[in-house]
């Protein structure tokens, strides 16, 4: 019979599902001076699509390589392939 603790190894290492648009606003807040919130971020498989006016979303697309490359400096696993 295992034990319990077993059992519950793989519930050990989740995350909350807002816990990675925290980490994504945060970022983009500091690299571009915009304020956006959780509701307007969606993430779904690698991409990152933000729904806000379209001047937010040119500046972000303009300065996207340098979120997703502080992104990938400070959060080594954290896999985003794009921003739209």
């Amino acid at each position: 019979m295992k034990k319990i603790s077993e059992l519950l190894l793989k519930f050990k290492n989740l995350e909350h599902p807002d816990a990675k648009k925290e980490i994504l606003l945060k970022q983009i807040v500091e690299s571009t001076g915009l304020l956006l919130n959780k509701k307007q971020l969606e993430l779904h498989g690698g991409i990152l699509f933000i729904k806000a006016d379209s001047y937010v979303k040119n500046e972000i697309f303009l300065q996207q390589e340098k979120i997703l490359q502080e992104l990938k400096e400070k959060l080594p696993n954290f896999k985003i392939k794009k921003i739209l």
